[in-house]
């Protein structure tokens, strides 16, 4: 009997060894397998974030140039020429009340509806309003005179487009939040006379180019300035509201500052995925981009639960197995 047992338990040892081989070799190549497939899932997460990336910034780059190429008309108009080089040739005093002012706006009333501007202001070398369809802004310091030498370089001959920013109520009691796209006017000399300014709501246009970036339920896709504010309107409004991080009334556009910085993001490639915490405090995958022609940045991101769910769910079928 002893001989039996004996002989069963010699045996017994090499099976339980080779079952030991055959568990181990099949973990060793589920991991490899995960490790695969996750570097798959990763992959196609990426290009994915970044044709959407990408897509978003061709979009809103055609769509700045289309607005600066409306303020560049404009400002090469000869009839608006002839009209505002009759308003500077006032004294300035004169220039509010005038005749003029009203002649200036039949010509661009019809414009600014049409396309859907809020207005339009002609800006003198002084940086102040000389023409506005609203009166009360004749005269006033324009708001993006201070925005990084803005006006500076329209009257150095450059078209361009100006962030959003927060303007006060002496220029509007019906909004916080605006947006300029500026071009030069050149007197009969070819010399530098005025800025012609086009007003635009950003949340409008702007923020639904930056809509359109958006991928499944958890992804988005934002603009930036250099300090990390949101330049465009988060998907998530209500539930920053539900975190307090807005006020009822408030809108993220310009209410929200992210960890995202020009001094974090210009340089880095479109193509690098990077995981991390977003605005709401959740883990997302995100690719994204500086602009120093746009002066903005751009970021897509998905939730990572939502991104590598298929990932997920086959390592829970393959750990199952094993």
């Amino acid at each position: 009997m002893l001989k039996k047992t004996e002989q069963t338990r010699l045996l017994a040892t090499p099976l339980l060894a080779v079952l030991v081989c055959v568990s181990v070799l099949v973990a060793g190549l589920s991991w490899q397998v995960l490790n695969h497939i996750q570097g798959k899932t990763q992959e196609s997460v990426t290009n994915v974030l970044r044709a959407s990336l990408l897509h978003t910034h061709d979009e809103i780059t055609a769509w700045v140039l289309g607005r600066q190429e409306d303020a560049r008309s404009w400002g090469e108009s000869a009839a608006l020429r002839e009209k505002t080089q009759q308003l500077m040739d006032l004294m300035p005093e004169k220039r509010p009340l005038s005749p003029v002012q009203d002649e200036i706006w039949t010509l661009l009333a019809p414009m600014v509806d049409r396309l859907g501007y809020r207005g339009v202001t002609i800006v003198n070398s002084h940086q102040r309003v000389v023409s506005s369809l609203e009166a009360h802004q004749i005269g006033m310091l324009h708001p993006i005179s201070g925005q990084n030498g803005a006006l500076d370089k329209v009257f150095q001959g450059q078209s361009l487009m100006a962030n959003p920013l927060h303007v006060g109520e002496l220029w509007s009691t019906t909004y916080q939040q605006t947006m300029f796209v500026a071009a030069p006017m050149r007197d009969d000399e070819g010399g530098m006379m005025v800025a012609v300014i086009f007003e635009i709501d950003p949340a409008g246009e702007f923020s639904d180019i930056a809509a359109h970036g958006r991928i499944g339920k958890t992804g988005e896709t934002w603009f930036f300035d250099a300090q990390g504010w949101l330049l465009s309107k988060s998907r998530f409004e209500e539930a920053l509201r539900q975190q307090s991080l807005l006020k009822e009334n408030q809108s993220s556009l310009l209410g929200i500052q992210t960890a995202l910085t020009k001094e974090k993001v210009a340089g880095t490639a479109s193509e690098t995925l990077y995981i991390d915490s977003n605005y709401l405090v959740k883990q997302v995958a995100a690719v994204r981009l500086w602009d120093d022609v746009l002066n903005f940045g751009l970021m897509t991101s998905i939730e990572v639960d939502e991104a590598f769910e298929p990932f997920y769910r086959t390592q829970n079928l393959v750990l199952a197995s094993v």
